[in-house]
């Protein structure tokens, strides 16, 4: 357990220096709205610290990788996992969730990590 409160604490320190705060947003339904007579989506947002950056070669070998994607790492600190088709919104920009994945170690997650597309 020592490694993996270790790995939280460093990765952590690591997103609270070099993050931003951003905002993980997710459609979780929808509600039908009589004045208007149609269906809105209910979203779920939660804050979130997160770093952004460009993709790599290495990224882009996965076909559906873009050169105009994004990576990002997010701290699991508070924070649901982040799924395909949430909106993570920056600097008031909106990016698409494309791909994420939880990092663990010693079976503790440490960070969530992705691509994102504007």
């Amino acid at each position: 357990m020592a490694l993996s409160s270790s790995a939280i604490n460093v990765a952590e320190k690591l997103i609270k220096k070099y993050g931003e705060a951003g905002v993980l947003s997710r459609v979780t339904g929808s509600s039908y709205d009589p004045a208007t007579g149609e269906n809105t989506p209910t979203t779920e947002s939660q804050n979130c610290k997160v770093y952004i950056a460009p993709v790599s070669a290495e990224d882009m070998q996965d076909t559906t990788v873009l050169r105009t994607d994004s990576r990002f790492i997010m701290s699991v600190v508070g924070v649901n996992p982040p799924q395909v088709n949430d909106t993570l919104t920056v600097d008031s920009v909106t990016y698409n969730v494309q791909s994420a994945m939880r990092i663990k170690v010693s079976g503790l997650s440490v960070l969530y990590k992705g691509i994102l597309r504007v």
